[in-house]
């Protein structure tokens, strides 16, 4: 039971740090784009992955912005795209999206493409970011391999 105890305790702990750290960021940047590149970061070492992406829907301009891109380790900048694809899926459905088989297909199905300067994944998880009951983003994570 101690050993039980231990490993919660020190589970919580590591959960704090990741918080604290995360509020330290905050605090210290005042500007969105850090912010994006902060969570990004963050996102990235709690998942052990170097393929995040942070999306921001602009429903009237039928755009989406790409503030945080992070494909195989390296920062892509794109310019903003139309609100189609596996963007509009998730906006639409509210939900998470996890796509590991036939990626082609499921885009092809959505009228998705691939994004400028970046690769089709093999595998891919999109969560919604909500702001009360509406979808104003999503946050991507891929897998190349």
């Amino acid at each position: 039971e101690t050993q039980r105890l231990l490993k919660v305790t020190e589970d919580r702990a590591a959960e704090l740090a990741i918080i604290n750290s995360v509020q330290e960021g905050l605090a210290s940047k005042l500007d969105m784009q850090s912010i994006y590149e902060l969570i990004g970061e963050k996102l990235g070492e709690i998942l052990h992955s170097h393929n995040i992406d942070i999306r921001l829907f602009d429903i009237p301009n039928d755009k989406v912005y790409y503030p945080y891109l992070m494909e195989k380790g390296n920062r892509i900048s794109i310019d903003p795209s139309s609100f189609t694809g596996m963007s509009k899926y998730v906006y639409d459905t509210k939900q998470m999206l996890v796509v590991n088989e036939d990626i082609p297909g499921f885009m092809e199905k959505v009228g998705s493409q691939v994004l400028p300067g970046t690769e089709m994944e093999k595998s891919f998880v999109a969560l919604p970011i909500m702001s009360s009951e509406n979808v104003i983003g999503m946050v991507g994570i891929s897998d190349y391999e």
